[in-house]
């Protein structure tokens, strides 16, 4: 036998099985490949008896026991070995230095084990090697200089560990390098400007470390480059000029410190661009008038800068974009007048600009939208009566189209696959990242602005928000009981506003609802009875004429309280009145008056029901004692004859 191939789809088959030790006998084998199945145990020591093996995959399986023995067991013997996968695993102990010995082995990948200590200078030796993937371990300690004698590397990825030191510059001279990954470590110092050496790399992460400096200006000419991610570093100066990249398609150079303006050459010049993640720099200018030339853009995240000016109505041409993301910078000005809308928008964040002027409609008109944050701007006029353009706030409509989430980093497929990335929002009282937009989460938040009139009626279709806040504007009028069919919801926040009217009482049955804020308003009448809802910091100040619990106002009802079933609930009459002094509270107060009502009633239908009743007179006369029967007497009626007692 040469070839034995047990890959994937034998999950159930293998199921708690080990490798079995007989495999050692095939001694022609040359490819052995029992990936993604359910292998438990450790790899057998008997597998170094085929001597002509090239391909071993064991990856993929629950794999254990301590690699760098079983290793020394193989590598003497397996001198022909050219690939080599023990991925996701289970696999302990160090990177062994008898990997040296495998030296015909072009493709190493023992990556998502648990492996620890540092990585063996041996490694340096594999002079044939294209592929090295050690990501997603437990290794420490500095990069060797070694990798660097490694120059046909295709592909080294050792994200994912616990790796100290620098940047080698002797990675300038692997000149076929074409995936350099070595994000989420603990690297420091300067990217080595040698790196613009490796003129075949397409994708280079170096996201998550502790980097310094400029980004240097060698990197600008990686012309094959299609991902470049150099964020959540300490990087300064200014953006490289990216002219010469065409064939970019996703650039993350976020949570930096980076300056200067956003290179126009960027946008103009890569027009295959679809992610640009600028955001958490001190960026300023303007954003360029030449967004409208990538026409493949799905995510433009430039939050949390320093940009001025308004947002260029050349970006109505991105009509793919998902997410546009400029909060938190100096923007100003009223919001472009698109004369048409951006079918695919799912998250649009403005907050915390100068913007001004009426939310234009073409923003009612989205109809993927899932979070929409425009707080503290100066934004007037009215919400428009109706939101039946919004689908994706309403549960009733599923989006079937939308793109699944993915994960950051170096997993990510491009093009093919696209993802939304963290998004920072309020919810609840606290302000968080994100991780994606998921189908059940939907944010509205249109609080500090100056919006005014009354708020729509139609706003209880969004059912799919979570959390909506109205706050710090000057909406006026009633709170519609149709709030009530937003049965997602758990924060509403409708404090410092001129709303009047009351709590309408089924707002208790909205039981995902956890927090509501009405302070600051003109609001009267009954609080709904619920002490997982109302807190009184809550309700107060403003709202004097709101009564009951957990206010300290007390008010008689004059009108039956409505039931949770009708819709819309009408407010209860109440009249307020100042706290007793006597100790009667008003709840005795409403007790004593019930009870003399239902006395009345009571006593009313008795009397006329003796009037009308023969039966009932007699019996009840009897009971009372008031007339016994005579003894000896026939009962020549159906009651007897009776006589009242001397």
């Amino acid at each position: 036998m040469l070839y034995n191939e047990l890959e994937g789809g034998h999950r159930q088959k293998s199921a708690t099985h080990k490798i079995p030790e007989e495999l050692g006998r095939l001694a022609e084998l040359e490819v052995l490949m029992l990936g993604g199945n359910l292998f438990t145990g450790s790899l057998p020591v008997s597998l170094g008896n085929c001597s002509k093996l090239t391909v071993l995959d064991v990856g993929e399986n629950e794999l254990s026991g301590d690699l760098p023995r079983a290793l020394e067991g193989l590598a003497k013997r397996l001198a022909k070995l050219k690939q080599l996968n023990l991925n996701a695993n289970a696999f302990t102990g160090r990177v062994s230095a008898s990997l040296g010995n495998f030296s015909e082995l072009t493709v190493l990948n023992v990556s998502r084990n648990k492996l620890n200590g540092t990585l063996p200078t041996e490694l340096g030796t594999l002079g044939d090697l294209q592929v090295l993937d050690l990501s997603r371990n437990k290794l420490h300690g500095s990069l060797p200089p070694e990798l660097g004698n490694l120059t046909g590397l295709q592909s080294l990825r050792l994200s994912g560990n616990q790796l100290t030191g620098v940047l080698l510059r002797s990675l300038g001279k692997c000149s076929d390098l074409e995936v350099l990954d070595v994000s989420v470590n603990n690297l420091a110092r300067r990217i080595p400007p040698e790196l613009g050496n490796l003129s075949l790399l397409s994708e280079f992460y170096l996201n998550n470390n502790s980097l310094v400096g400029n980004v240097p200006s060698p990197l600008g000419l990686l012309e094959y480059l299609e991902i470049f991610y150099l964020n959540d570093n300490h990087l300064t100066g200014s953006i490289p000029d990216l002219s010469r990249q065409h064939n970019l398609l996703s650039l993350q150079l976020c949570r930096n410190d980076l300056s200067g303006s956003i290179p126009v050459s960027l946008f103009s010049n890569s027009s295959n661009l679809e992610y640009v993640y600028l955001d958490s720099n001190s960026l300023e200018g303007e954003i360029p008038q030449e967004v409208y030339a990538l026409q493949h853009l799905r995510i433009l995240s430039l939050g949390q800068n320093r940009l001025i000016g308004a947002i260029p109505s050349s970006l109505q041409e991105c009509q793919k974009l998902m997410l546009l993301d400029v909060g938190r910078n100096n923007l100003s000005g009223p919001l472009p007048l698109f004369d048409t809308t951006l079918p695919e928008l799912v998250v649009l964040k403005l907050s915390h600009n100068s913007f001004e002027g009426e939310i234009p409609s073409w923003v009612w008109r989205l109809s993927k939208l899932q979070m929409l944050d425009i707080s503290a701007n100066n934004f007037q006029g009215k919400l428009p009566s109706t939101f039946s353009n919004l689908l994706g706030f309403k549960l009733e409509v599923t989006n079937d189209t939308a793109s699944p989430p993915l994960q950051d980093g170096p997993d990510l497929a491009m093009p093919e696959t696209t993802y939304l990335p963290a998004v920072r929002a309020t919810d609840k009282d606290r302000e968080a990242d994100f991780p994606y937009i998921m189908e059940v989460m939907a944010l509205m938040d249109l609080s500090r602005n100056q919006l005014s009139g009354g708020i729509p009626s139609d706003i209880g279709s969004l059912n799919k928000i979570r959390s909506l806040n109205l706050s710090r504007n000057v909406f006026t009028g009633g709170i519609s009981s149709n709030l009530s069919f937003m049965t997602s919801l758990e924060s509403l926040d409708l404090s410092y506003n001129k709303l009047s009217g009351g709590i309408f009482q089924n707002i208790t049955e909205m039981h995902n609802l956890q927090i509501v804020r009405l302070s600051e308003n003109n609001m009267s009448g009954l609080i709904p009875s619920s002490t997982r809802l109302f807190e009184y910091d809550h309700l107060f100040p403003g709202n004097e004429g709101l009564c009951g619990p957990p206010s300290k106002n007390s008010c008689i009802s004059s009108a039956t309280t409505p039931t949770s079933s009708q819709v819309p609930v009408p407010e209860p009459s109440v009249t307020v009145v100042a706290p007793l002094d006597s100790g009667f509270s008003i709840e005795d107060w409403l007790s004593l008056r019930e009870f003399s009502i239902g006395f009345a009633i009571g006593y009313t239908l008795v009397l006329i029901t003796l009037f009308v009743s023969h039966r009932f007179r007699f019996g009840l006369f009897k009971l009372s004692g008031f007339i016994t029967p005579v003894k000896g007497e026939h009962r020549s009626t159906p009651y007897g004859a009776f006589h009242h007692p001397t």
